[in-house]
């Protein structure tokens, strides 16, 4: 029922409203063009109307009370010189852009002008140098990012080249023709009846595997009969530029310390089979190029007394558990093995030689 008399003040409030809008709106258009202009503006008159910053000069009141028209109104005085070592601020004022020079000349600054506060320079200054030093700073990780991209894509590459390599030589080594080696002719035995024994407790010898892995087992010599010596002994390759000496045995630990003669096989020169191998890892790489060797490749045995030739009639890659690569021959000849791939010994590279008379 009261809402016909509220009316009023509404109106009222409104309007004073939009005209407290229309002065804020238009003391922060003339604080701008006064920031433009170069003008230091008090915090007191930041939100002032215009009025403030521009007022009217006040008229002179004539003899009747009346402001006289036909008087011209007397021009403000100049400032005053400051004293010397005083400051001088200019609130308030703008200052009209005056036309160049006809001559072309340069007009000195006005010392009246006003200058910039020492804290602005220095603040725009901090600013300066740190907008530089980051953009430095961009550059450097740019630089930092691509390098580690080009270098992540660098191994990539090279792991690759590394396995097809492998994979070719795998491809090259399983399509090698068999061993030009005659055969073993076993003798024909005919079968007696025996009575069966029965079965003993004994335990059963492990299984046997080539030389060269970590669980191939260690042989022993049987103390009726020593075994054949190598000591002093080389192994020389020229074709993968291998010179190496050749140690007794060919457990782990003793391929550490070179070439390992099998305890057992064959000397050389002599009828059997010369059984010699060395580690292709991180305890050692003296045979890491053995799958390079092809047929007609010499392997020289240099032992004190003289130097022995072979030369290379196969090469093959087997598993661990194909020990007939070390069986005994009636011809001298030689035999070499390695782990293959490298650093793995899930296979192994069987290099097989025959005797150069």
């Amino acid at each position: 029922m009261t809402d016909h008399l509220d009316r009023p003040v509404r109106a009222r409030l409104g309007a004073a409203a939009r005209e407290r809008i229309r002065r804020v709106t238009a003391g922060l258009q003339h604080e701008a063009d006064a920031l433009a202009d170069g003008v230091l503006v008090p915090k007191h008159r930041r939100l002032a109307p215009a009025e403030h910053w521009h007022p009217e000069p006040e008229e002179s009141p004539g003899e009747d009370g009346a402001p006289s028209t036909g008087e011209a109104v007397a021009s403000p005085s100049p400032p005053q010189a400051a004293a010397p070592g005083t400051r001088q601020r200019r609130i308030g004022q703008r200052l009209a852009p005056t036309a160049p020079a006809a001559t072309g000349e340069a007009e000195a600054p006005d010392p009246r002008a006003p200058q910039a506060a020492p804290h602005h320079r220095a603040l725009w200054r901090l600013v300066r140098d740190r907008a530089w030093t980051a953009s430095w700073l961009d550059r450097l990780l740019i630089t930092i990012e691509v390098l580690a991209t080009l270098g992540l894509v660098a191994a990539a590459l090279a792991s690759f080249n590394m396995v097809d390599r492998l994979q070719q030589d795998l491809a090259r080594l399983s399509g090698a023709p068999p061993s030009l080696a005659a055969p073993t002719q076993l003798p024909t035995v005919t079968p007696t009846l025996q009575p069966t024994p029965e079965p003993s407790a004994t335990p059963s010898p492990p299984e046997a595997e080539l030389p060269g892995g970590r669980n191939a087992p260690t042989p022993v010599a049987t103390p009726s009969a020593q075994p054949p010596s190598l000591v002093g002994a080389r192994i020389i390759i020229p074709a993968i530029r291998v010179d190496a000496p050749i140690v007794e045995g060919d457990d782990w630990d003793t391929l550490k310390d070179g070439v390992g003669h099998h305890i057992g096989s064959g000397l050389p020169g002599q009828a059997g089979n010369l059984v010699l191998s060395a580690h292709n890892d991180v305890y050692g790489a003296i045979f890491k190029n053995l799958g390079d060797l092809q047929a007609g490749d010499l392997v020289l045995i240099d032992t004190p007394e003289r130097t022995y030739r072979y030369q290379v009639t196969s090469i093959r890659i087997v598993t661990p558990k194909e020990t007939s690569v070390m069986d005994p021959t009636r011809e001298p000849t030689l035999t070499l093995i390695t782990c293959y791939p490298p650093l793995v010994d899930t296979h192994r590279i069987v290099v097989r030689a025959s005797f150069v008379k």
